[in-house]
């Protein structure tokens, strides 16, 4: 059997799931003896046939299946890696930064990276002082802020070769955080400990992503994430937007995926 050229039964909890469809026509007989006595009603004999399917597809599904992980399951199944542009990414970004900002309490207003360190020049479309110390913060036009944003954070990422919906959420970790610190709460979410949470996209953490369905690195990168910001000691203070835009962007995630 196959579907646009493609066997269906090459995927594990393809075969579990008929595996199970044949053990119940084996048995079904014996299991009508047993209704018919009265032993088991009928209403739990297309329970128990149920169960037994759906036990064989979860135990399919939960088997290591590399096929899955190709940018192409099947034909009809596409999974778009590159769904996201950048001039999207920059879009839904933009909704979340604010235009000129000196507030004298956020340590990334200061080009020295902490209150009263360096000179107050603010940040502006997400853009801060502690990261551009040498830019004229207060007149960064839009345009440019973009440019910014192409050159040094999507270009810079290295997250080729991932699902487009977990970079969506890693970029804008990174933005919001440090490239470091989103890699490394990415690392965390997929099960990495000790040296292995090192901050750097590499091709080890590339492969154990991928490992993984799409939404399960999603949910627990944005757990890590949130767990970072409660962690902070200004979150009293910015946390509530901080949180904000983790909730938008569990929105796009759910577009995304």
């Amino acid at each position: 059997m196959g579907i646009l050229g493609e066997s269906i039964f090459r995927f594990k909890s393809v075969q579990y799931g008929a595996a199970a469809v044949g053990l119940i026509g084996v048995i079904s007989p014996f299991l009508q003896t047993i209704v018919d006595t009265g032993t088991l009603q009928e209403p739990y004999l297309t329970l128990v046939k149920g169960a037994l399917v759906l036990c064989a597809v979860i135990i399919g599904k939960k088997q290591y299946q590399p096929e899955l992980h190709q940018d192409n399951v099947l034909s009809f199944a596409e999974l778009k890696e590159d769904a996201i542009s950048f001039d999207e990414a920059f879009e839904r970004l933009i909704g979340h930064e604010g235009g000129y900002s000196n507030d004298k309490n956020d340590p990334g207003n200061w080009t020295g990276g902490q209150v009263g360190k360096g000179t107050l020049k603010g940040t502006k479309y997400g853009i801060a002082a502690n990261t551009y110390p040498n830019l004229d913060i207060k007149n960064l036009t839009l345009t440019q802020a973009k440019e910014i944003y192409r050159k040094d954070w999507w270009n810079k990422l290295g997250a080729d070769g991932i699902h487009s919906a977990i970079v969506f959420q890693l970029w804008d970790f990174a933005i919001n955080a440090g490239k470091v610190r989103a890699i490394k709460e990415l690392q965390q979410a997929i099960g990495f400990v000790g040296s292995q949470v090192d901050g750097k996209l590499g091709p080890a953490t590339k492969a154990k992503i991928n490992e993984f369905d799409i939404n399960d690195v999603i949910l627990t990168l944005m757990a890590e994430r949130l767990k970072f910001y409660t962690g902070l000691p200004t979150f009293s203070r910015y946390g509530k937007g901080w949180v904000g835009r983790c909730a938008e962007n569990l929105k796009y995630a759910a577009k995304d995926n």
